[in-house]
């Protein structure tokens, strides 16, 4: 259960997005490392060296790459050189920063910065950016197993940032702060919502949020796209822990074809689904498709790894 959800969080941190980062979050994989070159040039020179904005656009792009010691310092040498900031860029700062640390592990450096982020977007009467701290919170404490507290975070998430989807009827009829909210982060809320509930052992009420998830995905991203590639690898997810194994099957093995045309070779993302469809086919006693998936993931990982990794892949310690 673990290492599911440790591909759920890695997961999510492709389609979450927030209205001030949103110049940054659509990377290109292939051209992730120029961007990051480039961006390390500008951060070196004056006055870039001095700019804050810089400082965090390289954050976020080597967030996004998983240099998180690289992001970690970059972030912190941004809010150094803040002065008089407003409060909302500090909270956004401070929530995307904690999903750095999520992605890395570090959940107990994540969470205070996750929860000052809410604290100033509630003092602030910032519903949206409220909801979205709520939904950054649902996955650090699904990653925690605090499932009961992870729950409640992810429906004040979807209450916030979806309510079409809790109160259709009354949401239809008039204007919701949701009408502001991007698809990513109502797609990020539903799924939010559905993995909590995987993982607490209720997984056929979690694909209704799925498939809603996968509607805004389709009316937003083209059929071959990463959002949809992500949610219908999770809707098989949903539908194995579920025990349907034959829809799991089927939508399981369409998401990872999907996300192998639109995600870079080696993305570790794409390894984690690739482990977590492998461990699908052992499950379900598909030992000879569970063998290529195998030697699939060990390509990948040798091809992902430095030059001076490689050996040591190849010859572990005894």
């Amino acid at each position: 259960m673990r290492s599911s959800i440790q591909l759920i969080a890695a997961l999510l941190l492709f389609i979450v997005s927030s209205r001030t980062f949103a110049q940054y979050a659509e990377i290109d994989p292939r051209t992730l490392p120029a961007q990051i070159s480039a961006q390390q040039l500008i951060v070196q020179a004056a006055p870039g060296n001095l700019d804050w904005h810089a400082w965090l656009k390289l954050a976020v792009l080597l967030q996004d790459a998983g240099s998180y010691r690289a992001s970690e310092n970059a972030y912190r040498r941004a809010i150094a050189l803040l002065r008089a900031p407003d409060p909302l860029t500090v909270a956004d700062i401070f929530d995307h920063m904690g999903t750095m640390y999520v992605a890395s592990g570090q959940l107990s450096n994540a969470e205070p910065l996750e929860r000052h982020a809410l604290a100033i977007r509630e003092h602030q009467h910032d519903i949206l950016g409220t909801g979205v701290s709520h939904m950054h919170l649902a996955m650090l404490l699904l990653n925690r197993h605090d499932l009961q507290s992870a729950e409640a975070e992810a429906q004040s998430a979807v209450h916030l940032l979806v309510p079409e989807s809790v109160h259709r009827a009354a949401a239809a009829s008039s204007s919701t702060p949701s009408e502001n909210a991007t698809p990513e982060e109502k797609m990020t809320a539903l799924i939010d919502l559905a993995l909590v509930k995987c993982a607490s052992g209720a997984a056929s009420t979690a694909l209704t949020n799925l498939r809603s998830a996968l509607q805004i995905a389709h009316e937003t991203y083209p059929g071959n796209s990463i959002p949809v590639g992500y949610i219908e690898f999770l809707l098989g997810y949903a539908s194995w822990k579920g025990g349907n194994s034959n829809d799991a099957n089927i939508l399981m093995s369409k998401g990872i074809d999907t996300l192998a045309l639109a995600i870079d070779w080696g993305q570790p993302a794409y390894l984690g689904a690739l482990r977590q469809y492998r461990a699908f086919l052992v499950d379900t006693r598909q030992t000879i498709e569970a063998q290529r998936v195998s030697a699939e993931i060990a390509r990948l990982d040798r091809s992902a790894a430095p030059p001076s990794q490689v050996a040591a892949l190849q010859n572990p310690p005894k």
